[in-house]
């Protein structure tokens, strides 16, 4: 059993050995063929080339605007138009509900008038009153600060000599209303009055008691009696007058005595508090009022000052600054007011309708598209390597899959500065007319095939393309008997190439290339120097006019 298993694993081995070798040289095989290596030749002939692009394109309106509102949240009231519908410049599209927008126009007039208030007061703070007031308290501190600091000194640097003065002035006028008390009271001519008064009508009083006596006895008349009686009666009058003026002149030179005692008191007294040197709390208490005085005097200054210098630059331009904004808000609620109205700009046809009564509009929106479909263009999608090869005025032929047999022609109209990103491909959106597509059913959106003819040689030297190799001394061919030389090329049509310099008429150029299977002949063809896939001059065949040997 042993040597069964034996036998059995090596016929196992072996075949699996056989069948190895056997894959193993249809693999080799196949690698084989699949280095398959064709050479070709190829003769330097003479020819004519023309180059082209052949981008595509889409027809647009060469007049087209999508018209919008510049405000949010506003209710659209009206829309009068419907795709496809023409209409002609000045007819109203749609309106908006102006009551909301009005509001804000009405609040942003208030804040202008409010700002432009706020800066006339910015440009002229003080009125004449108050110029005049600010003054007048400057010269009002400068006072009271004198009349503080004087008390001051008066403390600080008493007048004794005066105050002495004073003393000695006080004294004397004691005196004299003390002479004049006692001349008063026993020699004045006003005593004497009243004696001699007094005297008279105790006279008269006499007599008058002799005449009643006499008139009982019958000895006089009563009229006697009466004339005496009178006479008493005006003397004892002018007694009471002089008696009443002695008192007051008594009472006025004592009265006059009192004060001088008085004043020389308050004199003595004056004395002898500047003698003794001013109170601590007296000291204190003044230099309060002077310091503040001195803070008052400069607080009227600072501010007669601030008013003498005029309006605050600051202020002003912060004032200006508000008003501006308050102007330019105004101006932005008007023009959101004055557009709440939208209106054709130009004649032409409702392309799209982006929105339906009682929408609510936001800013940017597309309300209506509108477009001049009697005047056309085609925009060309430029790739970023070809684009210097166009310019402006350059011709091109117009074609479109949709109108077979109907070839247009145009021309560039400008040349972007900007390009566009798309897939991470860089395009050129150029512009080009449309001529003679009047007649034709063409419309806004159709693809169109665009060639552009960016070259044309006569009678030059021609190769095909794949004969052209780049090495790293440049550009060059390889000869029939294998050597390499440099070539300097011209124009190309994406299958022939123009020799400028480096090869003759008639030269033979040799091509290696492997035509095993299609992906290794696409890669070697990736390796030779490309161009741009159009056609060449007579015929469709892809060879230059003139022949091809090879």
């Amino acid at each position: 059993m042993k040597k069964i298993r034996k036998w059995i694993t090596l016929v196992l081995v072996l075949a699996i050995v056989v069948v190895g070798v056997t894959y193993g040289k249809k693999l080799l095989s196949k690698v084989t063929s699949s280095s398959t290596v064709t050479t070709q030749i190829y003769t330097v002939t003479q020819g004519n080339l023309v180059s082209t692009i052949s981008p595509t394109g889409q027809v647009e309106a060469t007049t087209s605007e999508a018209l919008s509102f510049d405000v949010s949240g506003v209710t659209l009231l009206e829309l009068n138009v419907s795709a496809g519908q023409e209409v002609k410049a000045g007819d109203l599209l749609a309106q908006l509900d102006t009551e909301p927008l009005q509001l804000i126009v009405d609040a942003a007039e208030a804040s202008v008038l409010s700002a432009q208030e706020a800066l006339e007061t910015a440009q002229s703070p003080y009125s004449d009153l108050e110029v005049a007031a600010a003054t007048l308290a400057v010269t009002q501190a400068q006072t009271a600060l004198e009349q503080a600091q004087a008390a001051l000194d008066e403390l600080l640097n008493p007048d004794i000599e005066s105050a002495e003065a004073a003393v000695a002035q006080a004294a004397y006028s004691l005196s004299s209303a003390q002479l004049n008390l006692e001349i008063t009271q026993h020699g004045n001519k006003v005593g004497k009055t009243v004696r001699e008064l007094e005297y008279t009508v105790s006279w008269h009083e006499r007599q008058l008691r002799n005449l009643e006596t006499q008139l009982a006895a019958g000895t006089v008349e009563q009229d006697d009696v009466d004339t005496e009686s009178q006479t008493l009666a005006d003397l004892q009058a002018d007694l009471a007058a002089a008696q009443a003026t002695a008192t007051l002149t008594l009472t006025d030179a004592q009265d006059r005595v009192a004060d001088a005692q008085e004043a020389l008191a308050t004199a003595k007294e004056n004395l002898a508090d500047l003698q003794a040197g001013p109170d601590e709390l007296e000291l204190t208490q003044a230099n309060n009022k002077v310091a503040k005085a001195e803070y008052n005097l400069a607080k009227a200054q600072e501010a007669a000052d601030e008013i003498a210098a005029g309006p605050s630059e600051k202020n002003v331009q912060l004032a200006q600054a508000k008003y501006d904004a308050a102007v330019a808000t105004l101006e932005e609620a008007q023009l959101a007011l004055d557009s709440a109205t939208m209106v054709a700009p130009f004649d032409g046809t409702i392309v799209s309708v982006g929105a339906e009564e009682g929408d609510e509009v936001s800013s940017g929106t597309t309300i209506v598209t509108l477009a001049d479909l009697n005047d056309l263009r085609v925009v060309a999608s430029i790739d970023e390597t070809e684009i210097t090869k166009i310019s402006v005025g350059m011709e091109a032929t117009i074609t479109f899959d949709s109108l077979t047999g109907q070839t247009f022609t145009g021309k560039v109209l400008e040349i972007p500065l900007e390009s566009t990103l798309s897939n991470n491909v860089v395009t050129y959106e150029v512009p080009v007319s449309l001529e003679g597509a009047e007649d034709a059913d063409v419309r806004s959106g159709m693809t169109a095939n665009i060639t552009f003819v960016t070259g044309q040689k006569q009678n030059v030297l021609v190769l095909p393309l794949l004969a052209v190799q780049e090495s790293d001394s440049g550009t060059v061919v390889t000869l029939s008997d294998g050597t390499t030389t440099p070539v300097e090329i011209g124009i190309d049509n994406g299958s022939y190439v123009e020799i400028v310099a480096g090869l003759n008429a008639g030269d033979q150029v040799m091509v290696s290339y492997d035509t095993s299977d299609e992906e290794e002949e696409t890669s070697t063809g990736s390796s030779l120097l490309g161009g741009v896939s159009i056609g060449v001059s007579g015929g469709g065949s892809g060879m230059p006019s003139g022949g091809m040997g090879r």
